[in-house]
Parts: structure tokens; sequence; C-alpha cells
């Protein structure tokens, strides 16, 4: 039966949860967890014992009972398996129950998937979009499914589904949770470009550290995310043609322009405004943190995921900042140069992270800029920024030390790594200057 509502926990009582069904009736779940090994998944107690016709206080005991049961039943012969067609507790060995439950993309997506995301340190507010997509687009499909069932096809159908808005789940009401009143109406559309990508992002993750395992997975060598991901990146090239031609720009001024507006809303972030009284509003470390994010991202030309995992405390030396490999896209040591605007911000910020703050704040602030410029609808990105400084500069550097600038490589590592070792600082130095004195100058 459908849930109506979100599991909610047990006040005081561990790895019990209720919720209530469409039909409004009362159901209690467990979640065994057990020391020193993955919980196992989430069981209807109520719908597997048949307790719907209890009254609630004997309802909630008789669960407590069967989940005490089943955990005597573990610690003593090493079992924990509920048949759900006879709701009786199957004697099967527990290390081969959780060896197969280990290999369900559930268990996956909850094991590597979160450590993937610790290691990249990854806000919060950007790590729910991704279990928000999975649990819509992935889970319905694939959940308790082994890894090893998996095929292309199963996969080529979620992103199918997507493109499909009788199928995708768009156009569904936002309901308020307590009145149950439609509080939103959505359009049935195609999901966006940005979805798809998270999603294949989530594949990609569970899928790369199995084909890598070379124990327990060693005989495992599935991956779909070559073939889905160059479906998107047809669809990604098709929407994102050149900025020149995106803009229709046909002089050099107006890409230059366009920086410099972008430079202009940025100098207003962080700007603080005065009380009815007169006396001057104290702003959040998170305003000025979006203000240094957008310096950093528009005056570097860096990655927005490699600036957001950037320490201030074991990065940051002066104005130059070291990156590790772990922290770098193209997995490589590679290291730039700040701008003042950055450095007078960064006094300011008290975090440890200073550039690290959410897509859905960086998306929002964007979209505000875009409109002050008059561009509300221009399809104008924050990812072209590293576009645009390449743009600009290569009527100055040629192309291949631009590239190394911003760390992108042709391929060729030898000869990328060679020229990159013969442009030391100094010279990425006079290279962003240079753009820095260009974008500071008044827009034309």
């Amino acid at each position: 039966m459908a849930r109506k509502n979100p599991r909610i926990k047990v006040k005081g009582v561990k790895e019990l949860y209720y919720s209530y069904n469409k039909d409004n009736q009362l159901e209690y779940f467990v979640r065994f967890k057990p020391k020193n090994t993955n919980p196992f998944p989430v069981k209807n107690y109520t719908e597997i014992f048949s307790l719907y016709d209890l009254d609630d206080k004997k309802h909630l005991s008789e669960v407590i009972r069967l989940r005490d049961y089943t955990h005597s039943k573990w610690e003593n012969e090493g079992i924990y398996y509920i048949d759900e067609v006879t709701g009786k507790l199957a004697k099967i060995e527990a290390k081969l129950q959780e060896k197969e439950e280990q290999k369900k993309i559930d268990v996956l997506f909850s094991t590597i998937f979160e450590i993937t995301l610790n290691k990249l340190n990854i806000v919060e507010s950007t790590r729910k979009p991704y279990v928000a997509n999975y649990n819509r687009h992935i889970k319905p499909y694939l959940g308790g499914t082994s890894v090893y069932d998996i095929k292309y096809k199963d996969v080529e159908a979620i992103f199918d589904r997507m493109d499909d808005p009788e199928r995708n789940g768009t156009g569904k009401p936002i309901l308020h949770k307590k009145s149950g009143k439609v509080i939103m109406q959505n359009k049935q559309k195609k999901l966006s470009l940005a979805t798809k990508k998270n999603v294949l992002t989530i594949f990609r993750n569970v899928f790369k550290y199995l084909n890598e395992d070379e124990d327990e997975y060693s005989d495992f060598s599935f991956d779909p995310s070559a073939r889905i991901l160059r479906k998107i990146n047809a669809i990604k090239h098709k929407k994102y043609s050149p900025l020149t031609h995106r803009l229709q720009i046909v002089e050099k001024e107006e890409m230059l322009n366009i920086v410099k507006k972008i430079y202009k809303e940025i100098t207003k972030l962080a700007t603080p405004t005065l009380r009815k009284n007169g006396t001057p509003k104290i702003l959040q470390d998170n305003v000025y943190k979006t203000k240094a994010f957008f310096f950093a991202s528009l005056m570097t030309a860096r990655r927005i995921s490699e600036l957001q995992r950037i320490s201030s405390t074991s990065d940051i030396r002066d104005d130059v900042v070291f990156i590790d490999p772990e922290k770098s896209k193209t997995d490589i040591h590679d290291s730039y140069v700040l701008p003042l605007e950055v450095m007078d911000t960064l006094e300011i910020i008290k975090d440890k992270k200073p550039f690290n703050i959410s897509y859905g704040t960086a998306n929002r602030n964007w979209h505000i800029m875009k409109n002050a410029m008059g561009m509300k609808n221009e399809p104008l990105r924050h990812y072209d920024f590293r576009h645009l400084f390449v743009s600009i500069m290569s009527e100055y550097y040629d192309r291949e030390t631009l590239g190394l600038c911003i760390s992108h490589t042709s391929g060729d590592d030898v000869r990328s790594n060679e020229h990159y070792f013969s442009i030391v600082l100094e010279r990425k130095r006079e290279v962003f200057e240079k753009y820095w004195e260009l974008i500071r100058e008044p827009i034309s």
C-alpha cells in the first residue's frame, strides 16, 4: 500500500518508525541496525504480520515484541530475514543474507555514494538533490534489485522515462503536509539536463566503485555510464552551443562588456543596508561567502566544484591557492592566484570553507544578477565564466597557456605536463592580472 505520509521516528524506541498509508491506516516500520555492519532494509511489520486490526497500544507493543524476537534470532542464531509471503523468520545464514543485501543498489547507494559525497566535502543542501533524485528516479524501478541483475535497458529506461512527461512524475501538485490542500500546481514537462546529469552521477559513482573493487566485486564488469554519458553529452552540445552563437556576439567588446557587467553585479553583493534608525544591518557570513565565491569563480575561471572544496587553513597561502590532486577534477597538483576582491572578502569570512556555498544559493544569486544585467532570458550560464576568460584572453595569449591556467588539459599528458611546469606561478599571475585589469575598467 502506498504511503500518504513520510515515515516518522517513534520517540524513545530504537529502529522503529510509523506512517499512515493511503487508507489512513497506522503502519510501523523496523530497520534493524546491527553493530559493525550495514543496516538492513526497512520492513513494514504491520503489513508482514497483519497487525492492522489491533488497537494502537497493542499494535505498538506487538511490533516491539516482534522486533526484539528478530534481534534475538540474530544474536543467538545469526538469522535475520523475514519472508514477506509467510510473515515468518526464515532460517537463512545471516552472512549469506547480508551478502545478498549488499549487492542491492539501495544498500550500495547509501554506502558508496555517501562515502563519495563525504570525500568531496559536499554541503548538505547539495547532497539533498542526489538523495531526492535517487528516491524519485532510481529506487521505484531498481530499488531492491541486485546490481548483477541490472541491464543496460533498465538504466536507459530510466532516462527515457525522464523525457516522458506522462511518466516522469512532473505535473503532480504539491500538497500541504497537514491539510492536504494543493499549494502549487506543476506543469508536465521533460526533466532538465541538470537532473539527468545528477542521476547519471549516482550511477557512475556506484558502478565505478564496483568496477574498481578487486576483492568482493572482482567479477563485476557492468557500467552504463559510457553509453548514457554519450547520449547526455549529445544533448548538452546541442543545447549549449558556443557562447558567441548563443548570445549572437559579433564583436570582442561585447563579450568583455558581459564580464564587466557580471563583475559590477558581484560588487553589489554583501553590501550593508541601513535600518530605519540609521544603523547598518549586520550581514551573515553566508552573504560574504557568496560574494567571495562569485568573485573567485569569475576572476580565476576555476571549476565550481573545485572552489567549494578549498580550505582557507590548508590550501591558501597569502593570495595563492595550492590544490592537491584529490580536490582537482584533473587529479593533478595545481595553483592559482586570488584577486584583491576575493582577499578583501576573505578577511571577513570566518568559515574554513570560504567558497563552499550550495548550488541552490549559487543559482539563485546568479539569476538575480542576470536579471539586473537585463539578461534574464539569455542562455548565459554561471559555467560560462571559464569560456569567457579563454575567449577574451585569446587575443593576448596562446590557447595552450590559457588552458593550463585553468587546468584544462588537452589529453596529451606528457606534453601538457612539460608545458605546465615551464610556466611558473609568476606567468599565471601575469595572465590573470591582465584579465582583472580588463574587467575592472568601465563598461564601454
